[in-house]
């Protein structure tokens, strides 16, 4: 679920909503369990080739809703913005009802209808051009001022994703996100001690016990996924980029009570292990699933 999600539904923390994050996870890894039950300690219970395993879920992407008259504002505003340009957009090119974009401005003193007059549309045009994108294809595009040199007053990048076949996802503006995001060199073992800590009255009796961090909303992007400049590897392949403490951290987590930690990155489409040790599980960009790297299949 990109971000941009917030403007066409408000979700709200929901055992619904927990049901379709671990109904759709388990989909991707290609499990079909025998049952999944709804438990409290912890979230679910779910029997996959008879073995037992209970999962909690955490979700990494702030609440919007909850930032007062302003923050309403700027929304509201954006999505007056991002339905007109998703409209030109289409009639560019119909292609473009499956692109996601998130755009990173200078700074979060902008009037969004102005990127609407033609200069600056056309030049939004042209940066979708240069991605060249392809099904299921993510990547992020710099606004230099050489090629870009009226939009690059407001822009410094735009990161873009073809949703393909969705075509309901409306475009996101980076300074959006809310002030509650985690600093990255600590944001994942802060939501790891926060379910540990809750974890000693969750049952035991599980072949397996599975923690997973969904990023929904502002996705991974905002931790890790772009401008970093260390890549971690398993063998060729390339798991993650992340800065120097973020690597030690993740290469050093720690679990008492879950045996297997995940993070799926929803608006890559991307799924890690990161315990008890670092692997990519699934790239939808690169439609791979390693099945050996599954955590039943070890």
């Amino acid at each position: 679920m990109p971000a941009s999600e917030i403007l066409l539904k408000i979700h709200t923390d929901t055992k619904e909503e927990e049901r379709e994050i671990i109904e759709q996870f388990l989909k991707r890894l290609q499990y079909s369990p025998t049952s999944l039950v709804t438990s409290e300690c912890p979230d679910y219970e779910i029997e996959i080739d008879s073995k037992l395993i209970g999962v909690e879920i955490t979700k990494y992407y702030s609440d919007f809703t909850r930032k007062g008259s302003m923050r309403q504002k700027k929304l509201s505003e954006w999505k007056k913005f991002v339905d007109e340009l998703k409209k030109r957009l289409s009639a560019v090119e119909p292609a473009y009802d499956y692109l996601y974009g998130v755009i990173h401005f200078h700074n979060d003193q902008v009037n969004y209808r102005e990127l609407l007059n033609d200069n600056y549309f056309n030049e939004i045009v042209k940066v979708i051009k240069s991605a060249k994108l392809n099904r299921g294809e993510q990547k992020t595009e710099k606004v230099s001022h050489d090629k870009f040199p009226i939009l690059s007053n407001y822009i410094d990048s735009i990161s873009l994703c073809d949703k393909y076949p969705e075509k309901k996802y409306l475009w996101w503006d980076s300074c959006l996100q809310s002030g509650e995001i985690l600093q990255n060199e600590t944001a994942i073992q802060e939501i790891v001690d926060k379910k540990e800590k809750s974890s000693k009255k969750y049952k035991n009796n599980y072949i397996q016990k599975w923690l997973i961090i969904y990023a929904g909303g502002l996705s991974l992007h905002d931790m890790f996924i772009f401008e970093m400049q260390n890549t971690l590897r398993q063998g060729e392949i390339s798991l993650m980029q992340l800065d120097s403490k973020e690597r030690e951290l993740i290469l050093n987590l720690k679990s008492d009570y879950f045996t297997h930690i995940f993070i799926w990155d929803k608006f890559t489409e991307r799924i890690f292990q990161l315990y008890p040790y670092t692997k990519k599980i699934l790239d939808f960009g690169e439609r791979k699933i390693w099945i050996n790297h599954l955590p039943l299949k070890e």
